[in-house]
């Protein structure tokens, strides 16, 4: 029977479906317009960022060149395998040899990649949500974040922070637009997103290695999937071990630095967890914590001086095997520091450097970054805690019953915190600013959780609502 067959006098299963067929055009009118209205705000959007990023009146700062930015102009002169390119992660300086070193030509094509991802982002997750109302909202939610000052900074500066987020963004758009179609391919391009994030910063490794065990599950699990599953599980190992063979290729390898700066300004404060490393036979323990209240400047002493050679040698040899079993020892150690830091984290400012050129944001600017980017640490707690609850929550029928989606952003929740535990253990300098994709992975999945759960809330009472309309046209 079709909807217009339908007849009053066929009893409740006609009702039903009459009822079926006027919610069919209010859906198709409401569908109408929410392109419009979706088409509207993507090219609003994408006005307001080219706007922010390229006029001369805007409160946004342009062609932002920092202290790594000279690093990457130069890597970008050699291979990727180069010792001297190894030192940072090689999608962004093979960006950089690919736009010929154009400064204005970078920023112009991270503007543009920008807009890419995050519409990419904003319709997908809109075309998940089953009202369309909420889908919009969301969408709007989505576009509001990536205009916070803090991500929105990256766009314009000459540094790696911007290929890791647009990667790592671009991955959850294609992870959302899979879970629409399940078509394998759709996974496989969110792998190959998540393949290519690892070239753009080490510790997003972190998402490829769930990505491993979950595809490799799912092929043995399921036969359908067994060949998507198994060349995700492919293209994510091929990336986590060329990024790792490339690191090691630096002269010092890519991990010698942090691990240094680990050891010196965190452990050397606790006298008790510098003894486990005196037993690991660490020469110069006295010395570091001397050194520690002035360890910016001698820094470059420790880099080639010959006093800190003995140190120099040990960190070569025996420094990352002794602090990676450190770490697996001390759990309560690694957690409390990182939960006393969380406001290093997630509340990662603009850079202070901007105020040199005279490049900071605007007030107005300034407060919608406040309120988009959630830039409160406690704030932000609560609401992974919050979203957590709501994920487990197993009395909304339809929620509950979309099982890889309450997986899949449980898995980026988590993903995001063990991310961000990564970014904290591999900086200290500088810890915000390396967590950023993180604790950007975090507020995307925080804000993903609450929108999908109110969609599937409300679509829920509005099917109850048809059947009972129908009930009452039957009586």
């Amino acid at each position: 029977m079709t909807h217009k067959d339908a007849r009053p006098d066929e009893g409740l299963n006609g009702s039903v479906v009459r009822f079926a067929a006027q919610a069919d055009r209010q859906r198709s009118i409401a569908f109408d317009l929410a392109r419009i209205v979706q088409t509207g705000l993507l090219v609003a959007y994408a006005v307001t960022v080219l706007w922010l990023n390229h006029s001369p009146k805007s409160p946004a700062p342009h062609i932002i060149q920092g202290g790594d930015s000279e690093g990457y102009l130069e890597a970008s002169k050699h291979w990727p395998w180069h010792p001297f390119s190894a030192r940072a992660a090689p999608l962004y300086p093979i960006l950089i040899a690919a736009l010929g070193r154009n400064l204005r030509l970078i920023v112009v094509v991270q503007t543009l990649g920008w807009i890419a991802a995050w519409q990419w982002l904003a319709v997908s997750l809109r075309n998940l949500c089953r009202n369309r109302v909420v889908g919009v909202i969301a969408g709007c939610s989505v576009l509001a974040m990536s205009l916070a000052p803090e991500l929105m900074f990256w766009t314009d500066a000459i540094a790696s922070e911007w290929s890791s987020m647009v990667a790592i963004v671009a991955g959850i758009a294609s992870a959302l637009h899979a879970l629409r179609t399940r078509t394998p391919r759709a996974w496989v391009v969110t792998a190959t997103m998540i393949s290519i994030a690892v070239f753009a910063r080490d510790s997003n490794a972190v998402i490829a290695v769930g990505i491993i065990a979950v595809s490799i599950g799912v092929g043995f699990r399921r036969a359908q999937f067994r060949r998507a599953a198994f060349v995700c599980a492919a293209l994510c190992i091929a990336a986590v071990v060329g990024s790792n063979v490339i690191a090691q290729r630096a002269d010092p390898p890519r991990w010698f630095y942090p691990l240094q700066e680990n050891i010196v300004l965190r452990v050397s404060a606790d006298p008790e967890l510098l003894a486990y490393f005196r037993d690991h036979n660490m020469p110069q323990a006295d010395e570091i914590i001397a050194m520690r209240p002035n360890y910016l400047l001698a820094h470059a002493d420790m880099e080639s001086g010959p006093k800190w050679a003995p140190f120099r040698a040990w960190l070569r040899r025996d420094g990352f095997s002794v602090y990676s079993r450190f770490v697996i020892t001390h759990p309560l150690w690694q957690a409390k520091t990182f939960f006393r830091d969380r406001s290093d984290l997630l509340e990662y400012p603009v850079p202070p450097a901007v105020a040199i050129v005279g490049a900071t944001p605007g007030r107005l600017y300034g407060w919608f970054g406040a309120i988009s980017f959630l830039r409160s640490s406690n704030l932000m707690v609560g609401l992974v805690v919050m979203t957590l609850l709501l994920l487990g929550i197993r009395r909304v029928g339809w929620w509950h019953a979309d099982r890889q989606l309450r997986w899949m952003l449980l898995g980026l929740t988590v993903s995001a915190s063990v991310h961000a535990l990564a970014s904290y253990a591999g900086d200290v300098l500088e810890t915000g600013r390396h967590a950023l994709t993180a604790t950007m992975q975090l507020r995307i999945a925080t804000l993903l959780i609450i929108c999908m759960f109110v969609d599937r809330v409300l679509t829920r009472n509005r099917h109850d609502a048809v059947l009972e309309r129908a009930l009452i046209g039957e009586r």
